[in-house]
């Protein structure tokens, strides 16, 4: 039975791996073409190779800071998203900014500072439950509202 998940779980990981470097050989090569697809599959591919083999300590220690940073950027983008129809790219781009300038400060503050900015940081509500974004993009999403509904009247008041 082990023998055979194992073998399941190597041939799941193959396709997957197959599937992303197929992926990215593509796009590459339609995003840059001074370079053939086989030229970006093998890039990708031994970029892959060479970070998998980098260890599970040290890749994570990449990727947490980096996805640290991110994942407030990525959830503000799905909820105005599900509001589209409700957003412009006024109230976009000003949320993205207040978000992503707290993102990237408490990223460095983590990863950088050992965290000496967490007493100033801990004033801003939610922070010490780890979501202390969520008042910067508020902030960020009444900003851009204002500057949106400002625009929009401009534009009505010029016809």
């Amino acid at each position: 039975g082990i023998v055979i998940l194992g073998l399941l779980f190597t041939v799941a990981c193959l396709c997957v791996s197959i599937s992303l470097v197929i992926s990215c050989g593509e796009y590459f090569s339609k995003l840059m073409p001074f370079f053939s697809y086989k030229v970006w599959a093998t890039i990708t591919a031994l970029v892959s190779f060479t970070v998998a083999n980098l260890g599970l300590n040290q890749i994570l220690a990449i990727s947490v800071p980096i996805l640290g940073m991110i994942y407030p950027m990525a959830i503000v983008l799905i909820v105005l998203g599900i509001f589209a129809r409700l957003t412009n790219h006024y109230i976009y781009l000003i949320t993205m900014i207040f978000t992503a300038v707290f993102s990237i400060i408490d990223t460095i503050n983590v990863t950088f500072l050992k965290k000496s900015l967490a007493d100033t940081l801990s004033y801003i509500p939610l922070y010490d439950q780890g979501v202390g974004w969520v008042l910067p993009a508020i902030v960020g999403l009444i900003i851009g509202t204002v500057v949106a509904k400002g625009k929009s009247g401009k534009e009505v008041a010029m016809k």
